[in-house]
């Protein structure tokens, strides 16, 4: 830099004249004068020349410029003191080539706004990150609310058919009414936190020796933002979590009363008790008696589900869907009064959607479900449902978690894992079911 150089060797670098320098005035003059004799017009440094010579762009001098003058001049008074202050403290041609990190006249530590800097960064990589984590479980809770809201809205009716008043849906609490065990470290240990404090310490102590570079400072007080930023991410996201098993529990619990009712309503419902009746007298009708998923035990059970079906242009039907069984009832054309049943264990079977051509007028019914043996994959019957077969497969995959799984999924919400008691040929749970079954 300039100031490293002998008087003679300034003035020769700035093409002046012979002879020392008074005073830094004196100096300054004598450089202006020189500008406004030996120098033309300068472009403004908001133009670039590409046609000039490195040389020439290197000596743009706004001061020269007739468009950068007047900003230079209305700023002057700003810029003289801040020159002034850098010589004062003997930083003007400094650079960390010349002055290493840390060392006098430098602060002896990273300066706070550059902390600062450092603090934004690591702060919004935390926030990105929880962001992302907070979408998966609020995507797992989606899709396992919307499972329950399917079999929810399927079970409805039924209880309205049954003439069974329907519980309140559940309300869910916000996020913010829920407490979050965490305290910020920069209110335990002002302004940056105990762990980024402990940081500056280290580098404050190392640098009077030189151990330490900037790099390895900077990096040094990231990774203390960094964790403590991880504190509160596990903080935030351990919320979170909470609010989600909360949600899914009352969903969970309002499925399973709304399926126990049903299951119950015989004992306050003629309607009921009407249709478990005709459930069972055609389920012993069932001309698949005996063969592989036929269920090893009968019951009178409550049908949780009743539609329509279709097995093609003349044969036409009812399903019905408990607990346990799935039945099919068909008919031929009206005139031919033939009917016939057949009769499913839901848990010897598994179900598949069969997607064809959009509907019509001679084809209702589109999409087909097949019903699949699991002891050989064998298809043993197949039917067009009037409801969406989608929402049939869900709801029916959940009613199958009821004896199948100990605990639930995100297919599988309701747990059943109680032991099963017989009461006046209706199934029903056993009363001692803890409620922590029911959570995930």
């Amino acid at each position: 830099g300039v100031k490293t150089l002998d008087i003679q060797k300034q003035k020769a670098w700035l093409g002046m004249g012979d002879g020392p320098y008074d005073s830094k005035g004196t100096m300054q003059e004598m450089i202006g004068n020189h500008l406004e004799s030996n120098y033309k017009a300068c472009p403004s440094v908001r133009e670039e020349n590409k046609k000039a010579s490195p040389t020439i762009r290197r000596l743009t001098l706004p001061s020269l410029s007739a468009k950068d003058w007047p900003l230079l001049d209305a700023s002057w008074t700003l810029t003289r003191h801040i020159v002034d202050e850098l010589d004062t403290r003997d930083c003007t041609y400094n650079t960390l080539g010349t002055l290493p990190f840390g060392q006098f006249p430098s602060l002896p530590t990273l300066d706070v706004q550059y902390c600062s800097q450092l603090r934004r960064l690591s702060r919004e990589n935390m926030i990105t990150h929880l962001l992302k984590s907070a979408k998966e479980l609020e995507d797992y809770a989606t899709l396992a609310e919307y499972n329950c809201a399917v079999c929810i809205t399927l079970l409805v009716p039924m209880l309205e058919f049954y003439g069974i008043p329907a519980p309140a849906l559940p309300k869910a609490k916000a996020l913010d009414e829920y407490p979050l065990d965490y305290v910020p470290p920069q209110q335990t240990c002002p302004p940056w936190g105990n762990l980024v404090m402990e940081a500056l310490n280290q580098i404050a102590a190392k640098t009077p020796t030189g151990e330490i570079n900037v790099e390895d400072a900077i990096l040094l007080v990231y990774q203390a933002f960094t964790k403590q930023d991880d504190e509160e991410q596990g903080a935030r996201l351990q919320r979170k979590n909470i609010q989600i098993m909360d949600r899914l529990a009352n969903m969970q619990s309002h499925q399973k009363t709304l399926i126990q009712k049903i299951k119950d309503s015989h004992m306050e419902s003629r309607q009921a008790t009407e249709s478990a009746s005709i459930f069972l007298k055609s389920a012993q009708r069932a001309y698949n008696v005996g063969k592989d998923g036929y269920p090893s035990v009968l019951r009178e059970e409550v049908p949780l589900l009743d539609f329509k079906i279709s097995l093609g242009a003349s044969k036409s039907g009812r399903c019905y869907i408990t607990t346990r069984s799935i039945l099919f009832t068909t008919t031929y054309i009206p005139i031919l009064r033939s009917t016939s049943s057949i009769l499913f264990d839901l848990s010897k079977v598994t179900f598949e959607v069969e997607e064809n051509p959009t509907s019509s007028l001679l084809n209702p019914f589109p999409n087909t479900m097949n019903v699949v043996l699991k002891s050989s994959q064998q298809v043993v019957y197949s039917f067009r449902p009037a409801i969406g077969p989608d929402r049939l497969k869900t709801f029916v995959t959940i009613i199958q978690g009821l004896s199948d799984e100990s605990s639930p999924s995100e297919y599988s919400q309701v747990v059943n894992d109680a032991q099963v008691v017989e009461n006046r040929g209706v199934v029903a749970p056993d009363e001692t079911q803890s409620e922590e079954s029911y959570l995930i």
